[in-house]
């Protein structure tokens, strides 16, 4: 393998042309970089001036509208100024116009008031007749003088009259004999009520002492203790005691809704008024159901017949009866 040297001049050719075109490019790029620095100061400057104009027209655009806004309220104002007084006027002339129509209107109602009492005033007294005196009269007939003397015989013969008759000739006598017959027609009328109020009180009690009377003789129903009996299953023995509160002498009779299970004693008897009398039921054992005894009474005042035949003879209506339940 064969190797060419360079020789040492040429090295130093090639180095000397490489940094010449160095020095040329960083000449290069120097330049560049001042053109771009100058550059945008000029286009800043170029911006600024637009901006300064563009404020300025700005300002003066803003101005003129201030005042032309200005000119137009005092043009408003001078306007309100001048309307102004014609419209108080107007109110002013309008409030002395509603008072006038008011007082007025106050002139013609009290005008018309003094109109209508005049009238009735008027008409009151043509309705009422004139009271003429005796003078009056005289003065405007003088014929009357004569006659005068003749009037008070009259009255008082008038007067006579009515006293034997026993009527009033005076006033006084009017007032008195009215307030009399007042007093009189109410002592009437108090006495009147005082006698109803005697009679009405005399038939209450009446009425009360019947009433009392009756109670006292019509009998009662009898009074039943206990008012139901309660057997065990087994049965047994119980007994039911029965009251007559009445004044009158009573005949009973014993029922049973099932005589099979039940035995009672006495089956007929009497009782006395103000009496009570036991009564005896038996029951023997059976099966557990609901059963009742029914007393049935009727009046026997002072009679000693038998009793079957007593309730035979006895209707329905005549007989009272009186329930006991049975319970087993």
């Amino acid at each position: 393998m064969s190797l060419d040297l360079v020789p040492f001049s040429e090295m130093i050719a090639l180095g000397l042309g490489l940094a010449s075109v160095g020095a040329a490019m960083i000449v290069q790029c120097a330049e560049s970089k001042r053109k771009r620095a100058t550059a945008p100061k000029v286009e800043k400057s170029g911006k600024s001036k637009k901006t300064v104009k563009s404020t300025k027209s700005l300002k003066s655009q803003r101005s003129s509208q201030a005042a032309q806004l200005k000119s137009k309220r005092s043009s408003r104002s001078q306007h309100s100024s001048q309307a102004a007084p014609v419209k108080s006027k107007s109110k002013r002339s309008l409030r002395s116009q509603g008072k006038k129509d008011a007082s007025a209107r106050s002139a013609s109602k009290k005008s018309l008031r003094s109109q209508k009492k005049a009238d009735g005033s008027s008409k009151r007294s043509a309705d009422v007749p004139q009271k003429v005196t005796g003078r009056s009269k005289r003065e405007q007939d003088p014929n009357l003088k004569s006659s005068a003397s003749v009037a008070p015989t009259k009255t008082a013969a008038e007067k006579t009259e009515r006293s034997k008759r026993g009527a009033p000739t005076s006033l006084r006598e009017v007032t008195a004999h009215s307030g009399r017959d007042t007093e009189l027609s109410l002592k009437s009328l108090r006495k009147t009520q005082r006698t109803q109020r005697s009679v009405v009180q005399n038939q209450v009690q009446e009425e009360s002492i019947q009433a009392t009377q009756l109670l006292q003789l019509e009998p009662r129903e009898l009074q039943m203790e206990p008012g139901e009996l309660h057997f065990d299953k087994i049965g047994g023995l119980l007994k039911v005691q029965l009251h007559n509160p009445s004044n009158v002498r009573q005949a009973v009779k014993v029922k049973c809704s099932d005589n099979n299970l039940y035995r009672v004693n006495p089956i007929y008897f009497y009782t006395e008024p103000g009496q009570t009398s036991n009564v005896e039921v038996v029951r023997q054992g059976g099966t557990s159901k609901l059963d009742k005894i029914v007393f049935v009474t009727v009046k026997a005042p002072d009679t000693n017949k038998d009793l079957k035949q007593l309730f035979k003879e006895t209707t329905r209506e005549e007989q009272q009866m009186k329930v006991l339940p049975l319970w087993a």
